[in-house]
């Protein structure tokens, strides 16, 4: 069956997306493919386009640095008498100190530490339940008791 006329083929996405890495504009990046902003935003919120947003995300950070390099190559360009290059350089530095942060400040507390340390805690939780998993099912196909270690850490040890 051929998709509808209307729908966004994962052609037309591959080509947001590089426009949108390209421009770091969603509506220029949407008219170029001629589709609406609603209909990509609705795309980029359904079930299952979890790979389109994540491509989105990083196109859009590619678009945004590359927004950043020609606002700093025009006030370079323009020097200190232009006043819109001057003011476009300091939204752009303002915003990249934004996200720069000095190795010494992420220290417990710190909202970047707080993030990295739920990442990794998440991951960490997913491998041991994934391990204990593992052995429970050994533990099972071998008709051996499960360690109390192994029980209540994963759904398949609480039916044993």
């Amino acid at each position: 069956m051929a998709p509808r006329r209307n729908s966004i083929t994962p052609d037309l996405q591959r080509e947001f997306i590089a426009r949108l890495a390209t421009t770091g504009i969603v509506k220029q990046a949407a008219r170029h493919i001629g589709k609406s902003l609603e209909a990509l935003y609705k795309l980029r919120a359904r079930p299952g386009a979890e790979e389109f947003a994540a491509a989105w995300d990083k196109a859009l950070d590619w678009g945004v640095l590359r927004l950043e390099d020609c606002a700093m190559e025009r006030a370079i360009a323009e020097g200190l008498s232009n006043l819109h290059a001057n003011s476009m350089l300091a939204f752009v530095l303002r915003w990249r100190s934004l996200r720069m942060v000095p190795e010494s400040h992420v220290v417990p507390g710190h909202w970047l530490y707080e993030r990295i340390r739920r990442e990794v805690l998440a991951e960490w939780e997913a491998s041991m339940d994934a391990l204990a998993e593992t052995r429970v099912r050994t533990h099972q196909e071998h008709g051996q008791a499960v360690p109390v270690a192994l029980c209540g850490r994963t759904a398949s040890s609480e039916s044993s």
